[in-house]
């Protein structure tokens, strides 16, 4: 269905929604001042981690001060897709970025990367580092811009200029990809489990349930387009959803005769909390039921609730048991369409398709 570098493409950018949706969703949620608390310890380990694999990654000096700029400009890339420039004189290291994918839509999002990892990041190279955010499109800024100043006596330090730039780090395209996934899945785990903390596992579900439906039923309704399925909806959904799931690392399941039921035994997401895997639930029941208002999405068994094997099935709405999961209303599934039509997310055009399909019976 989707070509690799489609595939690739695909799950970066919906980790990178999922991720931002699911900040300023804990914002909307609990405020600024406690989301931040709560997303707090997950980013700074984050940043942490970080470091020794862009060192082991790019054979660093581990404790070398001039390696900061180089582990910044791997980790910046990473998130934002576009090129980084990173400078060391002395005991001062910066980077820069003119432009990010995020955008600066959510100020709580970069706040949590672009500060508070890079706070974790660069105290795990030299305990006397000290890092700020400087400048950043979400404080209204035509750049992104972040210092790191090593502070105390050091006078060992190289007074040399040393720049880099995230186009010489060396890594291939799948590479890249890999570890683009891998920073920003994180980051979306990091905003769940900071959720499921601060309101429960329940109240999480509750929450950002509506938002992944809604970006299902954007990708399903694209996907629709793209695929030229029309009239052949219910037999193109099976492959479809294996296409999402393929994208993300999921290893095919096994056939079986009936393509509407399968399952699978090899998921990144099997460490994560249940809730990641009920946001994936609701995403996908999104893309289907764009592609074909009488069908549904469902998982019968997860891994993460304590199944062999998440196993997953496709009915029409009026054969599926009814899910033990408290139920979508369609008033919640509205307001974050209307939500995302008023922060210029999607056209008028395409608030009007998904709402037609919300209101579908």
């Amino acid at each position: 269905m989707l070509t690799e570098m489609e595939e690739r493409e695909l799950a970066i950018g919906l980790l990178k929604e999922w991720w931002i949706t699911a900040t300023q969703a804990l914002v909307d949620e609990l405020g600024t001042h406690e989301a931040l608390r709560l997303m707090y310890p997950g980013f700074k380990n984050h940043g942490r981690a970080g470091y020794h694999i862009a060192a082991k990654l790019m054979s660093l000096p581990e404790g070398d001060f001039r390696s900061i700029a180089v582990a910044e400009c791997w980790a910046k890339f990473a998130m934002a897709g576009v090129p980084i420039h990173g400078t060391v004189k002395g005991g001062k290291a910066s980077w820069s970025a003119k432009g990010c994918e995020t955008l600066g839509t959510c100020k709580e999002a970069c706040q949590c990367f672009c500060q508070i990892a890079g706070e974790g990041l660069s105290f795990e190279c030299h305990p006397d580092a000290r890092y700020s955010l400087v400048r950043s499109l979400s404080f209204g800024d035509d750049v992104c811009e972040a210092e790191v100043v090593l502070e105390g006596d050091h006078a060992d330090v190289d007074s040399s200029v040393t720049e880099v730039s995230s186009g010489e780090l060396g890594m291939s395209p799948e590479d890249l990809a890999f570890w683009r996934k891998a920073v920003l899945g994180e980051n979306w785990a990091i905003v769940t489990r900071a959720t499921i903390e601060g309101v429960g596992g329940q109240r999480t579900v509750e929450i950002l349930r509506p938002y992944m439906k809604q970006s299902g039923l954007s990708l399903g309704i694209r996907m629709k387009q793209m695929t030229s399925v029309q009239g052949n909806e219910a037999d193109a959904i099976p492959a479809l959803i294996e296409s999402i799931r393929k994208s993300f690392g999921i290893v095919e399941p096994h056939d079986t005769a009936d393509m509407t039921e399968n399952d699978g035994t090899d998921c990144p997401f099997s460490g994560a909390p249940t809730e990641i895997c009920c946001q994936i639930e609701a995403f996908l029941n999104g893309v289907c039921e764009a592609i074909d208002p009488s069908s549904e999405f469902a998982y019968d068994s997860m891994v993460t609730k304590g199944g062999k094997t998440c196993r997953w099935t496709i009915k029409k709405k009026r054969s599926l048991v009814p899910s033990k999961e408290p139920p979508l209303e369609d008033d919640d599934a509205l307001k974050a369409l209307r939500l995302r039509f008023a922060k210029g997310e999607i056209t008028l055009e395409q608030y009007r398709q998904h709402r037609d399909i919300l209101l579908e019976k």
